[in-house]
């Protein structure tokens, strides 16, 4: 996510072009991103857990910002296999805890044996 990328994401969504931010690392580039007029939001999440955070409570930060301001952004998130988040997913899937509009999950890995 770069200057040029956001003008870039600004005059596209005016021509009504859908738009996919990238490289997002924090909610506040993400809610840049929204505030352009991005289509979707991809938080680099494998990156995130490599660099210690925990990308789906960054997700999760996303997600409410998003929701308590009313954009329409949506958020596309892959995880890498084997990382942090991926573990997180699955526990938020098996106790209910997954962001209110998230209408679809197709994970890579199989929630068992939690």
């Amino acid at each position: 996510m770069i200057t040029e990328g956001i003008k870039a994401t600004k005059i596209l969504s005016k021509e009504n072009i859908a738009t996919n931010v990238t490289l997002v690392f924090s909610p506040l580039q993400a809610l840049i991103a929204a505030k352009a007029g991005a289509s979707y939001v991809s938080p680099f999440i494998g990156r995130l857990d490599d660099i210690t955070s925990v990308g789906m409570e960054i997700v999760e930060n996303i997600v409410t910002i998003y929701d308590n301001y009313g954009f329409e952004t949506e958020v596309i998130v892959e995880i890498p296999f084997g990382t942090l988040s991926n573990y997180a997913l699955c526990i938020s899937w098996a106790f209910g805890h997954l962001p209110n509009n998230i209408s679809e999950i197709k994970l890579g890995v199989k929630c068992i044996g939690i």
